[in-house]
C-alpha cells in the first residue's frame, strides 16, 4: 500500500517521532529537539546553519547590551533588547551563564558579563599593536634594572588584565606574574593608574566611587603629577611601580617594574622610577602618543614671563620684557650675575 503523500515527505526518524508523541496520548513532556545530518534530507543542511546563524546573533545581541554604562541588566532588559519573549530570552541568559559569558546576582535579579567575557577580551587586547611594541622596551627595561617587567591593560571592569610579563632577571630570588592573571582596580598600581587617568564621562560608576574617597582622590591627584603609581602589600615583601602608556591623549596600558622592597625603591626620583618613566614614554611615542603634561607639572615647569605693563595711572616706568626685570625676588640659578645670554627653558 502506497503512503499518503505528506508522509512521503517526511524521513524515517521524523515518522518515529510522530509515532512516540502519539503514543504519550497527550501527557506533559519536555520536548528535545535533536540536531543531526541525514544524507537523505537535502534541506537539513541549510536550516542546521539557519539556527546556529540564529542563535549565535542572538547571544551577540545579548552581551551587546552591556555597556560601560549599563554593567548590569535584568533579564526584562534582556528580553526587550532581544526582541523575543522572557522565557527565550531566559533560555539564551542560560546557556551563555553555563559557559561563563554572563554571571546572574541572584540578590538583585541582575545580570553581567562573566570572567570569560574578560578572557576574550585579554585576548582581542593583546592582538594589538601595543602587545608587539612593548617587547623590545620591555626587555631592555629587564636588561637595565634586572627586574621584572609586566604589561596590563584595563578592560573596564573591577580589575586589570596582565597581557605580558618578561622575567628573565640573573636574581637568585625572582619575582614572576603570571600572563593572564588580574589585579584589583583600586588596590594594585595598574589599576590606580588607570584610575587616575580614568575618563569621568566615559566611567561614571569608577568616578562616583573616587568621589567618595577623599584619600583615592590625594593619591589620584599625585599619580597625575608624577606619573608614577606606588603598591607594595605588607605581607609579601613585593612593591610594583607602573607608569602609564599613552595611544593619543587615553592611557592605554600600564608599564610596571615589580620587584622586592629592598630593590624597588618607594621614590620617584629612584632610578628605577626614571628608568620605567623612560621606557613608558618611548614606548608611547611609538604608539603616537600625544603627551600634554599635567597642570601640577605645568605649572612648576613653565618659563617664568615678565609681568604685564603697569596702568597709565601708576608712577612706576614700564618694566623691560627680559628676565631681568621681573620684580619679585630670583633665585640664585636664574639671577642676573650667572645669565649672561637669552633666557632658555630647561
Amino acid at each position: 500500500m502506497a503512503e499518503p503523500p505528506h508522509e512521503q515527505t517526511r524521513t524515517t526518524a521524523q515518522r518515529r517521532r510522530s509515532h512516540r508523541e502519539r503514543r504519550r496520548n497527550g501527557s506533559n513532556y519536555q520536548e528535545v529537539f535533536v540536531i543531526g545530518t541525514n544524507p537523505q534530507d537535502s534541506a537539513a543542511p541549510d536550516i542546521v546553519a539557519n539556527n546556529a546563524i540564529q542563535a549565535v546573533e542572538r547571544a551577540s545581541r545579548i552581551l551587546r547590551a552591556f555597556t560601560v554604562v549599563r554593567p548590569r541588566l535584568s533579564l526584562s532588559e534582556l528580553t526587550s533588547e532581544l526582541g523575543t519573549g522572557k522565557q527565550t530570552a531566559h533560555r539564551y541568559t542560560k546557556a551563555l551563564r553555563a559557559v561563563g559569558y554572563l554571571r546572574y546576582d541572584p540578590v538583585d535579579a541582575l545580570y553581567s558579563l562573566g570572567p570569560e567575557m574578560m578572557s576574550l577580551s585579554a585576548a582581542a587586547q593583546a592582538g594589538l599593536s601595543i602587545f608587539t611594541a612593548a617587547g623590545p622596551f620591555m626587555e631592555r627595561l629587564v636588561t637595565e634594572l634586572n627586574e621584572t617587567a609586566v604589561l596590563s591593560i584595563w578592560d573596564s571592569s573591577d580589575s586589570v588584565v596582565v597581557i605580558r610579563v618578561d622575567d628573565n632577571t640573573t636574581k637568585a630570588i625572582r619575582v614572576s606574574v603570571n600572563e593572564g592573571s588580574r589585579l584589583p582596580l583600586t588596590d594594585s598600581a595598574q589599576g590606580r593608574l588607570f584610575c587616575a587617568f580614568a575618563d569621568p564621562d566615559e566611567h561614571p560608576l569608577l568616578a562616583g566611587r573616587i568621589r567618595g574617597d577623599r584619600a583615592m582622590r590625594t593619591e589620584l591627584k599625585d599619580i597625575r603629577a608624577n606619573r608614577l603609581a606606588f603598591n607594595s602589600p605588607r605581607e609579601h615583601g613585593i612593591r610594583t611601580i607602573a607608569a602609564p602608556v599613552f595611544q593619543g591623549t587615553h592611557v592605554i596600558a600600564a608599564l610596571a617594574v615589580v620587584g622586592t622592597t629592598d630593590c624597588v625603591p618607594p621614590s620617584t626620583d629612584s632610578d628605577v622610577a626614571k628608568a620605567l618613566s623612560r621606557a613608558a614614554s618611548a614606548l608611547g611615542e611609538q604608539l603616537g602618543a600625544e603627551l600634554h603634561r599635567s597642570p601640577e607639572q605645568a605649572s612648576a615647569t613653565a618659563p617664568t614671563r615678565a609681568p604685564r605693563k603697569p596702568r597709565a595711572k601708576s608712577k612706576q616706568p614700564a618694566p623691560t620684557r627680559t628676565i631681568e626685570a621681573i620684580p619679585q625676588p630670583l633665585s640664585s640659578e636664574h639671577s642676573p650675575q650667572r645669565q649672561t645670554g637669552p633666557a632658555v627653558t630647561k
